[in-house]
Parts: structure tokens; sequence; C-alpha cells
């Protein structure tokens, strides 16, 4: 599936990943549900990547269904939501899978990028918060995923624009990689 969406087959990658995940589903080993947790993984990707958020969040609780504390698939849950305009429920979610010690995380089953932990449901976080109109919090969550990501100069900007929409531009950041 992951690679005829790289040579740009798309409807084919659909069809794969989802063959994979009911594959899986029918095979009740737990290799075959970390198949299909990966499956759905790609698969939701591909539907938020086409502003497919129904068709994402759909696959998700899919594989949610098999894999139900899967952090990449959690993560995706709360992308779907945010797109979906289930703020509230997003913000939850996200601030949930922010780990304070994330290199500390184990699954003896799959590696997982330990930015689901850090930078990434932070990032989003200050996403939904600022769509709520909170934008103290959004600040905060944008702060938290520059701290974790130094070299990405949009998490300080986002930051500074939500502080000056909460009117307390400037405070706790810092210009340079370093911040």
């Amino acid at each position: 599936g992951e690679t005829l969406s790289a040579v740009s087959r798309r409807s084919a990658a659909i069809e794969a990943l989802q063959r994979g995940i009911d594959v899986a589903k029918r095979t009740v080993t737990r290799r075959a549900r970390v198949e299909a947790a990966l499956a759905a993984q790609s698969l939701a990707r591909l539907h938020l990547d086409a502003g497919e958020a129904a068709e994402a969040g759909s696959v998700v609780e899919e594989g949610l269904g098999l894999r139900p504390e899967d952090p990449a698939l959690l993560l995706l849950r709360g992308r779907a939501w945010i797109d979906l305009g289930r703020l509230e429920e997003a913000s939850s979610l996200l601030s949930s899978l922010a780990l304070e010690h994330p290199e500390r995380f184990f699954d003896p089953d799959i590696a997982y990028d330990l930015r689901i932990f850090s930078e990434w449901p932070h990032a989003l976080g200050g996403l939904a918060a600022f769509r709520l109109g909170r934008f103290e919090v959004a600040a905060e969550c944008y702060r938290r995923a520059a701290a974790a990501a130094p070299r990405e100069e949009q998490y300080r900007v986002k930051a500074r624009l939500a502080a000056a929409r909460a009117g307390t531009a400037g405070i706790g950041l810092k210009d340079g990689p370093d911040a």
C-alpha cells in the first residue's frame, strides 16, 4: 500500500491497505494486529493528506479496534478530530499522548517515532486550542512543541502569534535554534 501510494497509485494503495486490515481482522494473532495497526496508520494518513477526515477517522477506529492503545493511531485520531471540528475531544486526547520522558516509552511490537509523544501532540494541541480561541493554551502548546523540536521555527512563530492574540506576546520565547 505504501509503495503504491509512493508511485501515485492512490486508489490501489487504499485497496491494498484496506485488504491488509481486513486480513488481519480475520487472523487473531498479535502479529496480525500489529500489521493491521501499521496498515491503518498508512491508510489514515492517506485520507488525512487528501482532506478526507471522516474516512481517516473510520480507518483509525477500525485500527484501534484491533490495537486500542496504539499511540500512532491515537495521534491520528486527534488529527482527524481537529479536521472534523471535534476540538475539545482532540485537545483532551492529545494532552494525554504527550509524555514528559518519551524516550522511556517501549512497545515490544512496534518502534515509534518519539515525536508522537512530544512534538506532534503539542503542535496539534496548539492548533486545537488556537481554533477554540484559547490562545494562552495554544501558545504554551507551541512552546512545548518548540522545546521538543528546537530546529522547527514554525512552532516559535505560532507560539508568538498565539501569545499576541492572548495579549502575552513574547513571554517565555527566545530566538534561535536553542529556544
